[in-house]
């Protein structure tokens, strides 16, 4: 009986001394793709690193207010998340994610970490600034009298916007735009500092009403000419 005992001690001794030398050299990585808006998704991936294993590893998400979410995967994983503006209010959350592999007596943790991410009310966004032509570049300076494109990009990682109705408004040296998309061509006139400020509300098939304010300053250089 005693050499039971101290052969089970023995073995659990070994368990553990494993799970220390895991835990010292496996890291794991968390990323998201925050900030995005209450009642939208946030995507978290979860990469570990320096751990070989066959067996398959259950990866915990945990950040204490919705139901832990489990997903049992052979190395890394992603998992999309929806926070609903019933629970959840325009603030920063951490996300926990533990990984677990099963052994003969318990499951042991090879490795956990966290990743904050950031839920807003208002509508998140930029503008950006493509000379004529150059769509690609997003710049900083542009020339008086040529065409401008000034695109208001909203973050959307899940298609939330797709059923909404938006509306875009658009206020550069005191002159007043309207559009019914994202895009404003524009031609400046004056040379000079230009301050570009947008206004976009979104309204929802359930009366649900988002707005947000951008703002984004550019030089004007050159002179005019007809």
């Amino acid at each position: 009986m005693n050499f039971l005992v101290k052969g089970f001690k023995i073995l659990l001794l070994i368990i553990l001394y494993d799970i220390d030398n895991v835990r010292s050299s496996t890291e794991l990585y968390i990323t998201n793709n925050a900030p995005s808006m209450l009642d939208s998704n946030v995507t978290f991936t979860a990469i570990l690193h320096n751990y070989e294993s066959k067996d398959q590893l259950m990866y915990v998400f945990d950040d204490g207010i919705l139901k832990k979410e489990y997903k049992t995967v052979s190395h890394n994983v992603s998992m999309n998340r929806s926070f609903p503006s019933s629970l959840y209010k325009a603030d920063f959350y951490s996300m926990n994610v533990s990984v677990l592999t099963e052994t003969f007596f318990f499951d042991k943790t090879v490795a956990s970490n966290f990743s904050r991410f950031e839920l807003k009310k208002d509508l998140i966004g930029e503008i950006s600034v493509y000379r004529d032509g150059q769509s690609s570049v997003d710049v900083d300076e542009v020339a008086v009298g040529e065409n401008v494109s000034l695109v208001l990009n909203l973050v959307d990682h899940s298609n939330f916007f797709q059923k909404a109705a938006i509306d875009y408004s658009w206020s550069i040296d005191f002159e007043k735009q309207q559009t019914l998309n994202n895009t404003l061509i524009y031609n400046f006139t004056e040379a000079g500092s230009k301050n570009i400020k947008a206004f976009v509300t979104a309204v929802f098939p359930n009366n649900d009403f988002r707005y947000g304010f951008f703002e984004r300053t550019i030089t004007a250089k050159g002179e005019f000419k007809n």
